[in-house]
């Protein structure tokens, strides 16, 4: 596993909305709930929107494109069971948000 990335400021990731950070070429998709900070996947495998543009809906995000939903949890399908997305570790901490890409 490789060592976490700072991509993003605290103050940047406001609470219910999402926000897509490039990460060594990779977007990905934050999300602030009461819970806490999640990361996954910027591309919804349906259709390759981008769920960074998406709502949340309880824990998951709403794809803005055909409304699929995923766990912000662990990336599993809850729409369409058969579909996932990555989720990356991640964790506030120092005024930043860091996560660690496989």
């Amino acid at each position: 596993m490789s060592e976490p990335i700072a991509v993003l400021t605290s103050d940047e990731l406001l609470e219910g909305h999402g926000t897509c950070v490039e990460a060594k070429g990779q977007h990905v998709a934050l999300f602030r709930t009461a819970e806490g900070v999640f990361a996954i996947e910027d591309e919804c495998p349906h259709a390759g929107a981008k769920l960074s543009e998406g709502w949340l809906d309880g824990g998951a995000v709403v794809c803005p494109l055909h409304l699929w939903q995923f766990r912000l949890q662990d990336g599993v399908g809850i729409t369409e069971p058969n579909s996932s997305v990555a989720t990356f570790p991640c964790e506030e901490r120092d005024g930043q948000i860091w996560i660690t890409l496989a």
